[in-house]
């Protein structure tokens, strides 16, 4: 469990703040673990066009993004909001030392790096080398102790590629949900305190406020106060529900980054539990599918539909209004005939209700900021 010890009135040790590399960080494990992140397979769908050598480097490095970002990429301005590129170099100027550290520390594990993880030392090199080829990632970690410069260039020219081919576009869309999230976190922070803050989230954390402590749980125990000369940094970020990410090691800033609100509110309205139900029972019949996969080939009128599956243009007709009535189907008129065809898009919601619903559906969420 990682504990954060802080009085519920030291509001200036808290920054609200984003940080682009740190969002693509979250959008790439959107790309590499798609099916833990059900509000975003439309993301995966449109990352589809990546070079495939891009796509290669992207997997290479895939380690990093989850469950444990290295430190200096997850450091978040608190100041002016940085580019992308001077957040490049920055990561370009980090010494070997530090690459070595930062970058092997999550082959070893949590437990080696609370223990004293040195790369330096070889039965610790050792542990790190080992964990990485069990994960196939040796040459990844072998990297990253020979050679952290070149770790450090390649991860670089990796997400230099990824910005240019698909992340810029994004996140000129979805900057100002996640700035209007910073707003809105600024506001609740100072109407409710911290406490009232992290509850109204609903996220997986424990608050204490007559201790003045709050608790996420995690592999390793681990409490850490945030004093008067240190600084907790707090991170809306828009790919990242359903899940938290904390950072509580030093020398890098303490951190949580969290969904927005804009997020819990999408896994909630775009296909609610009680809407959920209806087309999952339109689909739940062997006809019906056999509809579904034909009329997603082409579409095609109750007459086409009636002999390939052999039966009468009526029972054809009452199957149909079925799937129209759920929003799977959606027909237009051709003339004489009405052509059906599939709703891609609600296929798709249905899909990715269903697996929010199964992975965390039932937690609680507050409206998205006005």
């Amino acid at each position: 469990m990682i504990t954060f010890v802080l009085p519920e009135g030291a509001l200036e040790r808290i920054a609200v703040t984003y940080s682009p590399l740190v969002e693509a960080f979250f959008s790439l494990d959107v790309l590499t673990e798609p099916k833990h992140h059900p509000l975003h397979h439309a993301w995966v769908r449109r990352a589809r066009k990546l070079a495939p050598a891009l796509r290669r480097e992207i997997a290479f490095f895939s380690y990093y993004y989850d469950p444990y970002i290295p430190s200096p990429i997850a450091t978040y301005p608190t100041g002016d909001y940085p580019s992308f590129d001077a957040e490049l170099e920055r990561l370009l100027r980090l010494d070997d030392e530090t690459v070595r550290y930062e970058f092997s520390a999550p082959f070893a594990g949590q437990t080696a790096i609370s223990a004293g993880y040195s790369p330096q030392d070889e039965s610790w090199r050792a542990v790190a080398v080992e964990r990485a080829e069990e994960a196939g990632v040796g040459e990844l970690a072998e990297l990253a102790l020979d050679s952290p410069q070149q770790l450090v260039e390649r991860l670089c020219g990796m997400l230099e590629g990824y910005w240019t081919g698909a992340f810029a576009g994004e996140w000129r869309r979805i900057e100002r949900e996640i700035a209007l999230s910073v707003e809105f976190a600024g506001a609740e922070l100072a109407r409710a305190g911290i406490y009232g803050f992290l509850d109204s989230l609903g996220l997986e954390v424990r608050t204490d406020r007559t201790a003045g402590r709050f608790s996420f749980d995690r592999l390793h125990e681990h409490e850490v106060e945030i004093g008067p000369d240190d600084q907790l940094v707090l991170n809306p970020s828009y790919y990242l529900w359903p899940h938290v990410r904390v950072n509580c090691e030093a020398p890098w800033p303490y951190a949580v980054a969290y969904p927005t609100p804009f997020s819990r509110s999408r896994a909630r309205t775009r296909v609610p539990p009680d809407e959920l139900v209806k087309p999952l029972r339109a689909l739940a019949d062997d006809v019906r599918l056999e509809i579904v996969r034909l009329v997603a080939q082409k579409p095609r009128t109750t007459q086409e539909l009636a002999p390939l599956l052999r039966l009468t243009d009526s029972a054809v007709s009452k199957h149909l209004h079925r799937l129209r009535e759920a929003g799977v189907v959606t027909s237009r008129r051709d003339g004489y005939y009405v052509l059906y065809g599939l709703q891609e898009d609600r296929l798709d919601a249905v899909t990715d209700a269903l697996r929010a619903f199964v992975h965390g559906g039932s937690g609680r969420r507050t409206a998205p900021p006005a």
